[in-house]
């Protein structure tokens, strides 16, 4: 299949590619306050909340399963801009639907166009010069969207209600699909695929176990210690507002991690990065559980995981576009992360019924210290494969 002559390593490329992926994932990174906004505007439920987000779930991972088998052949472009068309529609319909079950299916639309965005995005991402220094960026822009989109769409709300938030979604949506036009059609042949050694189709499948391994058991890490932060501050006594400040200020402290990554890409390679995560994650998990250690152990611990999160990320999905330059192991990352890291995460849950919150503290300490083992494997066996 033919390339065309973008410069995948130019300056206009990478800018449009973090346009892309910035803009379109503003209205996704601002969930909880989209769902406040709309819960306060049509009286909807928990129960509501949860048929929704089940919904949601469901139409991203249908698409990152059709993704994963379709990248190589589709027009990635257009099939871009297909999935913000999608956004664009399911957002302004949701204006005139009230009905919950009628919203949810909306809303799973909505999931499927967004992570199509996210995941032909990646793969644009994962051609660049150093992958490990372009998604360095994407997730110092995406942190600033998420601070930004959790800051406007309260204030938003307060001004037009659900029109006025749906419709600044869509519009940021319509500018990252404007951004998907300057965008080629398709990715270039690997080398292998140059050298006539490997097939379109053929995709490292042990490096790539390897390393979804990894992401997995990074996703058990991020989304346990996330999810149960708040936890581990009522442990301490601390107040809920306090607590949801310090939440806001260390998610912001994870910048400087992802900025040095954006800065040094691969200079230290990629494993000795992720050790010096592995390391720090390992410390932040014994922060949170030495609940002794009071409000400044929890704003220690919480700093120190925005760090492991902003810094590791970028290496393990730079592993992923290594392995497979068609970006077929970055699409279908998102719903490996979605379906194992969800079974286990109810293992998880299970336990902390019997051992409290060191269950947690424990499992993402094993959970981040087992990443950087199997990167070394996933990238030795790249280069077993290559001799």
């Amino acid at each position: 299949m033919a390339s065309n002559t973008a410069d995948f390593g130019g300056r206009g490329y990478l800018l449009r590619c973090q346009a892309l992926l910035f803009l379109a994932g503003m209205p996704i990174l601002a969930l909880p306050m989209w769902w406040g906004a709309l819960a306060a505007s049509r009286g909807y439920s928990l129960v509501s909340f949860g048929i929704v987000q089940t919904a949601a779930a469901a139409g991203a991972t249908a698409c990152g399963l059709l993704l994963t088998f379709l990248i190589a052949r589709i027009n990635r472009k257009w099939a871009t801009v297909f999935c913000c068309a999608l956004m664009i529609a399911a957002e302004l319909t949701i204006i005139a639907v009230r009905e919950v079950h009628a919203v949810a299916a909306l809303r799973a639309v909505f999931a499927f166009g967004n992570a199509g965005v996210t995941g032909l995005g990646w793969a644009y991402l994962g051609l660049t010069r150093s992958p490990s220094k372009s998604f360095g960026w994407y997730i110092t822009f995406q942190t600033i969207a998420q601070a930004t989109g959790l800051f406007l769409v309260p204030h938003i709300a307060d001004l037009g209600g659900v029109v006025a938030v749906q419709s600044v979604n869509a519009t940021f949506v319509a500018a990252a699909l404007i951004a998907a036009l300057g965008l080629p059609s398709w990715a270039p042949p690997s080398s292998e695929e140059a050298s006539g050694k490997a097939g379109s189709s053929s995709i490292p499948w042990a490096p790539a176990a390897a390393a979804l391994a990894a992401w997995v058991l990074f996703y058990l890490f991020t989304n346990e210690t996330f999810s149960y932060s708040e936890r581990f501050g009522t442990l301490r006594e601390i107040a809920p507002a306090r607590i949801g400040l310090i939440l806001s200020i260390t998610t912001l402290l994870g910048l400087p991690a992802s900025l040095a990554v954006a800065a040094i890409g691969e200079r230290f390679g990629i494993v000795r990065p992720l050790l010096l995560g592995a390391l720090l994650g390992m410390v932040s998990s014994g922060l949170l559980l030495a609940t002794s250690t009071g409000e400044t152990g929890f704003f220690l611990g919480l700093a120190v995981f925005s760090a492991v999160w902003s810094l590791n990320q970028p290496y393990l999905m730079a592993i992923f576009a290594k392995l497979d330059q068609q970006g077929r192991i970055l699409v279908v990352s998102q719903p490996a992360q979605g379906m194992a890291g969800t079974a286990l995460s109810a293992g998880i849950t299970v336990l902390t019924a019997y051992y409290g919150l060191t269950a947690v503290g424990v499992t993402t300490m094993v959970c981040i210290a087992a990443c950087p083992a199997l990167a070394a494997v996933a990238l030795r066996l790249k280069a077993t494969r290559q001799t």
